[in-house]
Parts: structure tokens; sequence; C-alpha cells
């Protein structure tokens, strides 16, 4: 299937996890479930691999409202960093679930990192809610990790990158057969537990 689509020029790989396998005389019946993937989707996946279990990248950052933030002095402390922009759909999605997490830990420092400067991302916190302290101006920063947003960045208490997770999904209704505004925090709570 997935070379058929690629063919066609689809940008979509799909896995097939095999859920169940029932035997029923000569019959065998495999209940499984199909993930779709973009090709772009895989690629980041494969990259952020690579930096797993490596030094966070150093920075000194100012944060919108002037104050120095440096990596090295966050050190000893658990950190996760989202990266997102204003005008992304999927990040302004997850901002509530974010705010949620944000305040159930308190002994995580929360940062989030975005390309847009800094009246664009206060313009921005007039009208959304995102408690995290915010750095703007760091395109090149944001370019070390990804060119897709949102992605979330888990650093243990030494440095070290654990997990690199990329946005909360949209949760699907089933009755209503819609997916709905709400995401699916999971992946990103059960990486945050690599850290703590």
């Amino acid at each position: 299937m997935n070379d058929r689509l690629k063919k066609k020029g689809v940008d979509m790989v799909f896995k097939v996890d095999i859920l169940d396998t029932i035997k029923q005389g000569d019959k065998t019946i495999y209940k499984y479930k199909l993930k779709g993937e973009s090709l772009a989707v895989t690629k980041n996946t494969n990259e952020y691999e690579t930096l797993i279990n490596k030094p966070l990248p150093g920075f000194s950052f100012k944060d919108i409202d002037g104050n120095v933030i440096e990596s090295k002095e966050l050190i000893g402390k658990p950190l996760v960093i989202n990266m997102w922009f204003t005008t992304c759909a999927p990040c302004i999605a997850e901002m509530p679930e974010l705010n949620r997490i944000k305040n159930e830990n308190p002994d995580v420092y929360f940062i989030a990192i975005t390309f847009d400067n800094n009246e664009k991302v206060k313009k921005f916190l007039k009208r959304k809610t995102f408690n995290f302290i915010q750095i703007a101006n760091q395109k090149q920063y944001c370019d070390l990790f990804t060119k897709q947003f949102p992605i979330s960045i888990f650093v243990d208490k030494e440095g070290t990158i654990k997990k690199i997770e990329e946005g909360m999904p949209l949760v699907y209704n089933r009755e209503l057969k819609e997916v709905t505004d709400k995401v699916n925090p999971a992946n990103f709570e059960k990486a945050l537990e690599l850290i703590k």
C-alpha cells in the first residue's frame, strides 16, 4: 500500500499494528490498528531520535519581559520546552492542557520558545492564556529542532534530552464522527514522567 501511495505522490505512510489474532477453523482474523503519518512527520521523528540522550544545546535568552534565561542555570530541575508560533492552530489547541499540566507540576520548569517577535507574542497573550515563560525571536534555536510546530522537548535534571513529542493530537468524537477542539495529553504526560 505504501508503495502505491508513493507512486501517486501521496506524502503518507501507513503502519499496521496487529492487536489480536483469532483462529476460526482454517481462517485467521486479525484485529489491527492502522496509523497513517505524513512522510514529513516520519522524517522528523527519525531526526528527533538522533537528539535523544544528548545534552540540550546551550542558550542564553531574554524572555518577553527582559529577564535573562540561561540553560546552565536550569540544571538540577526538569525542563519542558514547547516550540510554537502565534498563528499555529495545533499550538493554540494544546495550550489549555499545557497550562493545566504546568499548574500541576510546580517542580518542572516550563519554557515556550517561538520565532515570532516580542510584540506579536505579547499581543497574542492578551487574547490567549499560555502561562509558560515566553521567549521570542528565536528562529535559529527552533531550527535546531524542527520546522513543524508544535513540539515539546523534555530535558532531565542533568540537561539531557529524554524525549521530543510533536503536538498533542486532537480528540475524535465517535458519536458525532468528527474531530473536536480538545486534545489528548497522554503522550505528553508519559514523556513528562521520564524527566521527573
